[in-house]
This record gives C-alpha cells, sequence and structure tokens, in this order.
C-alpha cells in the first residue's frame, strides 16, 4: 500500500470522536503490584488498531504530557484515578511500544480508583489507551491508489493515558 498525506482536518474529521483529540488504545498483560497501587502498562504500540490506524512510536512528543501526567478511567476527565511515571519509549519484541506505570490513588473520595485496583488485580482489566493531538498524518492507501480508511499517524502531542475496559 501506498500512503498518501493528508490535513490533519481530514484525519480529525474521520477519527475524533467529539474532543480535540484522538484516543488509541494497546493491550498488555499486567504487573499490578497492591503495596504501589501501581501497575506497567504498554501504552501504545506501533501496529494497526481495530480502525487500522497505526501511531508510529518515535513521532510521540510525551514531554507535554509528563507535565501533567493523569490517568484516566475510559478517557474520562471527570474520573482522574492516578498518575503515570516511568513513561518511555521501548521495545517489546520486535514491536516499538510507549511504555508506563499507572499508580492508583488511594482514598475513599476516588471510588473509581479502588474499583479499577480491584479489576486489574484481578487480571479484568488490562488495557491503556492513548489520547493525542494528531500533527502529521497519512491515509493509507492500497497498491492500485485507492484510499482505505486507515490511517499512520506520524507525529502526535501526548495528551493523556487512560486505563479502559475496551481498547481500539
Amino acid at each position: 500500500m501506498a500512503d498518501t498525506l493528508i490535513s490533519v482536518d481530514e484525519f480529525m474529521a474521520k477519527r475524533a470522536r467529539g474532543a480535540d483529540m484522538v484516543v488509541k488504545a494497546a493491550r498488555a498483560p499486567t504487573t499490578w503490584n497492591s503495596e504501589t497501587r501501581s501497575a506497567r502498562f504498554v501504552m501504545s504500540c506501533e501496529e494497526p488498531d481495530r480502525d487500522g490506524d497505526v501511531v508510529f512510536i518515535d513521532g510521540i512528543d510525551v514531554e507535554p504530557f509528563k507535565k501533567n501526567p493523569v490517568c484516566l478511567l475510559n478517557h474520562r476527565p471527570d474520573q482522574m484515578i492516578g498518575t503515570w511515571a516511568n513513561v518511555g519509549k521501548g521495545l517489546l519484541g520486535n514491536r516499538k511500544t510507549l511504555e508506563g506505570d499507572a499508580t492508583l490513588i488511594d482514598d475513599d473520595a476516588v471510588p473509581e480508583a479502588r474499583k479499577t485496583a480491584a479489576l486489574i488485580s484481578g487480571g479484568l482489566l488490562r488495557a491503556s489507551s492513548i489520547g493525542f493531538i494528531p500533527k502529521t498524518v497519512k491515509r493509507i492507501v492500497m497498491e492500485n491508489g485507492d484510499p482505505t480508511y486507515s490511517f499512520e499517524i506520524a507525529e502526535c502531542e501526548l495528551i493523556e493515558c487512560s486505563i479502559v475496559a475496551i481498547p481500539a
């Protein structure tokens, strides 16, 4: 398949779901630590998701995110459940990844965090999803030149990362 550079506006019209950012998810086994209330997640990986889109890990700008590394539940700003730490790019097998440690708040005032911790420790909640603002996007086209409904996100700014029940 060949690639065709498109405008960010065109991409956002196809992928944004009621916000100024796009969300993409990755699944990974958890490494829940009950003492620290934390688990290591693959926040994103460089492979096609359910939409057929690929986010290139080297093109993710994580520096703005590190200034406010909030961990949300299901991309809902009203459900802040913790923070992210040790965010970095790496490899899982031959796949490029963006990984981080989610630490959930231990506070009776945040029942969503307690429920999320129970679901992670029980192995029921294993996915995370990034919210980002795209900067450089290409439409993936077939070899005959016909466009697909999939995109390559070459550059983006990471805005948030959520623990999610159903990843893209």
